[in-house]
């Protein structure tokens, strides 16, 4: 019998070491892509916090070894079915270098315009930039080819499957930390740490902000204070917004401003038969006739309203609790706040801790506890009507009502016009969309009432000659307008969703129509140009411009909670997680086109991330 020797000989490729490889090199390529995504942590610049820098550096390196093992997964069904084994390794290989090439690509267009790739952002690229990333991805599949030879050598050598798995232990705390880090950051409002998120591609970090609450583990109160304290001090975080101090000139007198919001408020929704104070209202204002939200639900849709910003940068804008300039420049110019809302000032728009985060003594929504939404809407009012009474201050006056037809429930015995009455939703029948609709008119036209009493009350105490009233929604509302089993809001981006009236009594202002494409990113500008007196251009502080430039917007950036869309004259290209876009006409019908209006895009995606540092 041959003697056994004391040492073995390094095992060949395949011969069932194929874990160890594996191990070894995920290491290794999440190594090469941590090299890469130094490239992030370049331009996130120098953190201003301990925190922030471990935050950034444990986030960098976990969601790298997450991807960059995520790109090997194809090994694993290669080995187990035997007609595939021959190719596993190859396998590997290949999804590693595609990785790496994606990564590196990826680096390059974030590093020039501030945003990730995706099929939208890869479509735009010329065939020049095609070309080098085909010769990128040939050099990675050279770089990933010699890291497997690499690889099968390590795993061979005696204890490194156990050094490998520390490694990986190593990289798993940094992912869960980071997360956890996160949530914590997150949950105190800190946006120096939070920051970081949107620097790393395909990143989406744990959030649990009422669990921490719940727990006793933060003080949601005294993290906002914190919130606001760190901003004062300079703490803002990734958000460059406003870009420069707003310069505005004092005025001997400035006009009340009330600014009513109706949730859901279509296009159409003002007629005389049945919204008949509206229709009386928009007669005497000027009149948008093609205004747009910036998104297709409350929050967004609020959001671009107050700020003037397209909904991207709302989670930013939230996490530092940084307000409107608009509501801020009101605040300075001595205006006395009332705020209130059909429902909580804390969701869905989350003003409390966004547009009005920092003014003192607001009076918020009070309580309705187990009233329908009839009661909200009419006790908005009367709570209304309290603040006024009780008001003492001289300075100017703010006042903000939201209300919310689309889910009012009427009081008995509600009177309607015959276009609305109990006979015609009866005559619907098993029509859903006919019905529906019939339904939200009918809540529509009770809080066109209440719209009436709050205009007779201006009229009566000696305000309405001396307020700009402004009329508008925060959002449309479908109910299969365009054919496609779209309802309701949040759902799609047809016009009955997006599109919403805008009225304004403007004193010394004749009334006046506009045709323009206008929207709520115009509305900041206006009024803090027309009523505030701020010089700036508006470029310093939205992506609107004064409504009554006239400015007929190109393309229009809105927003849902999880995707988001291009608008132009022409077609709604739609984008969702992943960067996967569709385009459909205005119709809202898709068009199995995927030819893009290049300059709209490029223009709606400098506009996401042009206020970020």
């Amino acid at each position: 019998m041959a003697e056994r020797s004391g040492t073995s000989a390094p095992a060949p490729a395949g011969d069932g070491r194929q874990p160890g490889f594996l191990l070894w090199f995920g290491l290794l390529v999440t190594g090469a892509a941590c090299l890469v995504a130094l490239r992030y942590l370049l331009a996130y610049g120098r953190p201003e916090t301990a925190g922030a820098w471990a935050y950034a550096v444990t986030a960098t390196a976990g969601h790298m070894a997450l991807l960059s093992f995520a790109s090997l997964l194809l090994y694993l069904p290669c080995r187990l079915l035997p007609p595939l084994r021959p190719v596993a390794r190859g396998a590997a290989v290949l999804g590693a270098a595609l990785w790496l090439t994606l990564l590196i690509t990826d680096t390059n267009l974030f590093a020039r315009h501030g945003f990730h790739l995706g099929i939208l952002t890869a479509a735009l690229f010329a065939w020049q930039t095609w070309a080098l990333v085909g010769v990128t991805g040939l050099v990675m599949l050279g770089l990933a080819t010699v890291l497997a030879v690499r690889a099968d050598r390590v795993a061979a050598r005696a204890g490194a499957r156990r050094r490998g798995r520390w490694l990986v232990a190593l990289l798993a705390l940094c992912l869960i930390g980071s997360h956890l880090g996160h949530a914590w950051a997150d949950a105190r409002y800190d946006g120096r740490v939070t920051a970081f998120a949107r620097y790393l591609p395909a990143y989406y970090p744990f959030t649990a902000k009422r669990f921490l609450a719940r727990q006793g583990l933060v003080d949601p109160a005294a993290a906002r204070e914190a919130s606001i304290l760190r901003r004062a001090a300079g703490g803002t975080g990734e958000l460059n917004y406003p870009m420069t101090p707003l310069r505005c000139t004092g005025r001997e007198a400035y006009p009340n401003v009330l600014m009513i919001l109706l949730d859901g408020l279509r296009l159409d929704a003002v007629e005389p038969t049945r919204t008949p104070f509206l229709a009386r209202f928009a007669r005497d204002a000027l009149v948008f006739e093609q205004h747009y939200s910036g998104g297709n639900s409350t929050r967004m849709g609020m959001f671009s309203f107050f700020y003037g910003l397209p909904g991207g940068y709302f989670d930013s804008v939230y996490a530092s609790q940084t307000p409107a300039v608009l509501i801020e420049r009101f605040a300075t110019a001595g205006y006395d706040f009332g705020v209130f809302a059909a429902y909580s000032l804390s969701s869905p728009g989350h003003l409390d801790r966004t547009a009005f985060a920092e003014i003192p003594g607001l009076v918020g929504q009070p309580d309705y506890p187990n009233e329908g939404r009839d009661s909200r809407d009419a006790a908005l009012v009367a709570t209304w009507f309290e603040f006024l009474d009780r008001r003492t201050s001289a300075g100017p006056l703010f006042g903000y009502l939201h209300f919310d037809p689309p889910i009012t429930n009427l009081p008995p015995a509600t009177p309607f016009p015959a276009a609305l009455s109990d006979e015609a939703l009866a005559a619907a029948g098993d029509d859903r969309a006919g019905r529906e609709l019939l339904e939200y008119r009918r809540r529509l036209h009770f809080v066109d009432g209440l719209l009436a009493r709050v205009w007779d009350d201006l009229v009566e105490r000696g305000l309405a000659d001396d307020t700009i009233v402004l009329i508008t929604g925060d959002h449309g509302e479908e109910y299969d307008d365009s054919g496609q089993d779209v309802w309701g809001h949040g759902t799609g981006y047809s016009d009955y969703q997006i599109r919403t009236p805008l009225m304004i009594r403007w004193p010394g202002r004749a009334p006046e129509r506009f045709g323009h494409r206008s929207s709520h990113y115009d509305v900041a500008p206006t009024l803090l140009t027309e009523v505030l007196g701020c010089t700036n251009p508006p470029d310093d502080y939205a992506i609107g411009t004064n409504l009554f430039a006239g400015t007929d917007w190109e393309f229009l950036p809105v927003r849902s909670y999880f995707n988001q869309a291009i608008v132009t004259a022409d077609r709604v290209i739609v984008t969702y997680p992943g960067g996967i876009f569709e385009i459909r006409d205005r119709d809202y019908r898709p068009t199995g086109s995927l030819q893009l209006d290049r300059a709209a895009v490029e223009a709606a995606l400098d506009a996401r991330q042009r206020f970020f540092r």
